[in-house]
This record gives C-alpha cells, sequence and structure tokens, in this order.
C-alpha cells in the first residue's frame, strides 16, 4: 500500500511505516497468513493462522499500527476483501461471514448463497463485492443490493471460479479449474 508495508520473509514479519523507520516490530518465525488484502488509502486486514497468539484477524490504517480484532480471535479467514472506503469483508474456515463497515464488525446473520461456498471475494474500485464459486461468479452491487451471477454450464471446469481481479476498464480477469476468463466489460467471454 502507499503509507506502509508488511514485509513477511523466511524470519518473521514487520510492519514498517515508511522507508526508514519501523513503527511496529513484529518478528514471528513460523508466520502462517492465511489472507492478507491492502487498499490504496494504507489499510489493511490479514488473518494468521499460526502462531496461536497471533492466531486470528488483524487490521491496520494509515495512522493505527496493526492491531486484533477481539471478536474475531482465532477465526481463520480463507478469503478476505478490503474496499477503498473501508469496508472489509471475512468468509471464515467455519462458513461464517463477518462484515466491517464503519469500523465495527459483525457477523451476518443470513448468509446468501453466493458467499456460503465462496472460494474468493474481492471489491472492485466502485465498492462492487464479487464472488467467485465452484457454480460461477456473483456480483453484488451494493448501491441497489442487486445480485448478477455468471457461469458457465454444469461439467465446464471454467464453472468453478478460484480467484478474482477486476481493471482499470471494468474486465473481470478470473481464475478457474479450467486457465485463465477474462470478461470483458461488454461481456464477451474470452478463455486461456
Amino acid at each position: 500500500n502507499q503509507d506502509g508495508l508488511l514485509v513477511v520473509s523466511t524470519d518473521g514479519a514487520e510492519r514498517i511505516r515508511d522507508g526508514s523507520d519501523l513503527a511496529d516490530r513484529r518478528h514471528l518465525t513460523g508466520l502462517m497468513v492465511r489472507s492478507l488484502v491492502t487498499n490504496g488509502k494504507g489499510g489493511g486486514v490479514a488473518s494468521f493462522g499460526f502462531p496461536l497468539e497471533w492466531s486470528g484477524v488483524w487490521e491496520w490504517d494509515s495512522v493505527a499500527r496493526m492491531r486484533p480484532v477481539p471478536q474475531l480471535r482465532y477465526r481463520l479467514g480463507r478469503s478476505l476483501a478490503l474496499a477503498e472506503d473501508g469496508t472489509a469483508m471475512l468468509l471464515d474456515s467455519s462458513a461464517e461471514a463477518w462484515l466491517r463497515q464503519d469500523g465495527a464488525w459483525k457477523p451476518l446473520e443470513s448468509l446468501p448463497e453466493a458467499l456460503r461456498n465462496a472460494t474468493h471475494i474481492y471489491f472492485d474500485r466502485d465498492g462492487n463485492l464479487w464472488v467467485a464459486s465452484p457454480k460461477g461468479v456473483y456480483l453484488l452491487r451494493l448501491k441497489t443490493n442487486y445480485w448478477t451471477r455468471f457461469t458457465f454450464p454444469s461439467g465446464d471446469a471454467r464453472r468453478n471460479f478460484t480467484a478474482l481481479l477486476t481493471t482499470r476498464e471494468g474486465a473481470l480477469w478470473a481464475g478457474t479449474n479450467a486457465g485463465i476468463v477474462m470478461i470483458g466489460p461488454d461481456g464477451k467471454v474470452q478463455s486461456t
């Protein structure tokens, strides 16, 4: 990110504020990062699985040091997403979802079907939530709370989406069991 850097090496991890000053020194041998996301405003969220004292979800912003999220202690994230406005979502290993809005984390009480078996979640630059799953890609337009689904026919290996990224131009690049699929802003599909 622009205001800080998380450096992970074989001998540990350090949260660095700028190129010369170590504001929060953390040396961890055997650190297991389950998921990590940052945004362009210096914010970030990470899920650590090991060591035990670091297990769970941690967060930081451009002015605050890395800190644990108390209600997410020992939660192992399988996917994290972070929007530019600081909204964040965690899908944990027990198929529960947590949403952070205005700095507060809350569980999602009724989990939409799109999130139940999700393999990857991602906020695009407009704040829309993209969800990769074995049944296709879902898009939640947060301004309207409207879900759209894109998929391939049953039996097609491209149907199982595992990773997502959107471009500035609005194209979606998706990792699938059969390679990379690019869906252009016009809806045209290209596969590798």
